[in-house]
């Protein structure tokens, strides 16, 4: 039976092309869907109109802060005559806020970095000096491909994060989970399954700026998801099942004593490399509802 997948979007990026080629050879077909066709459309239901699935992939990111396109979002499920969406925007809401993601990974026991929301420079400070022993990250609450990441305390970073504050209005800070090893775990999950893992190393040496991203001149080690250490496999899945996600890519961390922590969650991972598994199972799911 032949489908129409639609694909809303912001800017294009691999990913997107890449489901869109599996489902058309799979004798689909692919809409793409500017989201600001269905924010500030004329005739938003047309854009919807004889879809059989929607794909729902980020929005506004170029602007780093973009709470109106979030707020928007839950209009969705009003326009799209009960059209399946992945992500559910509800969903997705809670998943793109760093902070909202970092409550329910708590109420839900799952082991994540203590998380503070604060609003000031004057407020970081307090937390930090009532406990000295500790680094910080303190990061927006609605980062991607590590913006807006700053370690504290540090001098050199006050007026960065002042200006973030000013920004966003508040910002999330995190207890810096201290190890030797200088990488994340990035688990890329779809349907409750690991399609592709990989661990992604750190391009500096020490812990002035920990950021272990491929795309800032690190590098990445890929496993088979069955070679995939056991609790670093199940806790992804339960991070994403809890978050009512079907797809998503968990950051973990790893500490020298072996305690995992998640890190967070993105409701809209990109494609890495030339892995195209993660299209491929997103664009099988889309084509299966």
């Amino acid at each position: 039976m032949i489908k129409n997948i639609g694909i809303i979007h912001d800017e294009m990026h691999p990913l997107l092309n890449k489901i869109a080629e599996r489902i058309t050879a799979q004798g689909s077909t692919v809409q793409f869907i500017h989201y600001t066709e269905l924010t500030f459309g004329l005739d938003v239901t047309n854009c919807l109109n004889e879809l059989d699935a929607i794909y729902l992939d980020r929005m506004g990111e170029l602007t780093r802060s973009y709470s109106t396109q979030l707020a928007l979002l839950p209009s969705l499920q009003k326009l799209n005559n009960n059209i399946p969406i992945v992500n559910d925007p509800v969903h997705y809401t809670v998943a793109r806020n760093k902070a909202l993601t970092a409550q329910l990974l708590k109420d839900h026991g799952v082991s994540a970095p203590n998380t503070a929301i604060v609003y000031s420079l004057s407020q970081i400070d307090d937390l930090a000096g009532a406990q000295q022993h500790n680094k910080f990250i303190v990061k927006s609450i609605l980062g991607c491909c590590a913006d807006d990441v700053y370690i504290y305390p540090d001098e050199i970073n006050r007026a960065p994060i002042s200006a973030m504050l000013a920004r966003d209005g508040m910002a999330i800070m995190q207890i810096f989970i201290e190890r030797r090893n200088r990488y994340i775990w990035r688990i890329d999950v779809v349907d409750g399954k690991v399609i592709i893992c990989n661990q992604r190393f750190a391009y500096n040496a020490d812990d002035e700026l920990p950021l272990c991203n491929g795309n800032r001149g690190g590098y990445d080690v890929f496993l088979n998801p069955g070679d995939l250490p056991e609790p670093i496999y199940k806790l992804a899945v339960e991070t994403v099942q809890i978050l009512g996600l079907i797809v998503a890519g968990v950051d973990l961390v790893e500490t020298d004593d072996g305690q995992i922590y998640v890190i967070e969650v993105n409701p809209e991972p990109d494609i890495t490399l030339d892995k195209y598994e993660f299209p491929d199972a997103i664009a099988d799911y889309l084509i299966k509802l």
